[in-house]
């Protein structure tokens, strides 16, 4: 019976991390917890700003500003790492795009995990300028690659 309980709280750990997981086990900041829990839930990726037309100064986006936030506080690469496992499709771009800026180690080690486990043809809203779109997570983890 102890063996079947560690078992299953084994499995719970290894399958289920999100209902283990949160940003209150990372040591950050008020504005890396805040950053950390924005990224979790966005609906849109976007990098590059956002502007009304070429020419135009384009301003960063709130999912920008928070990845920024999260490159920066101590515990940023394990909190990223999280984020591929438990944010949102597009959250897990972030996190993703993070990783590769500023820890391109843990961003080799994660990228194959990621495309095993994820449908690279499945789409998520994207945002280049002020043109809004959707395209495959394949597509857009190429282009974090590049």
């Amino acid at each position: 019976m102890k063996k079947l309980i560690l078992i299953s709280l084994a499995a719970i750990f290894f399958c289920y991390p999100h209902l283990l997981a949160n940003s209150n086990e990372f040591e950050m900041s008020e504005e890396g917890k805040k950053a950390y829990a924005h990224l979790k839930s966005v609906e849109r990726f976007i990098v590059g700003g956002l502007g009304e037309a070429p020419g135009k100064l384009a301003y960063q986006s709130e999912n920008e500003a928070a990845l920024l936030v999260l490159l920066d506080e101590k515990e940023g690469e394990a909190a990223l790492k999280n984020l591929v496992t438990l944010g949102s499709r597009e959250g897990q771009l972030y996190a993703l795009f993070g990783l590769h800026l500023k820890f391109p180690k843990s961003f080799d080690e994660t990228i194959h995990i990621y495309r095993a486990k994820t449908p690279v043809n499945k789409k998520v809203t994207d945002q280049f300028g002020c043109e809004v779109m959707k395209d495959t997570i394949g597509n857009i983890t190429k282009s974090i690659e590049t």
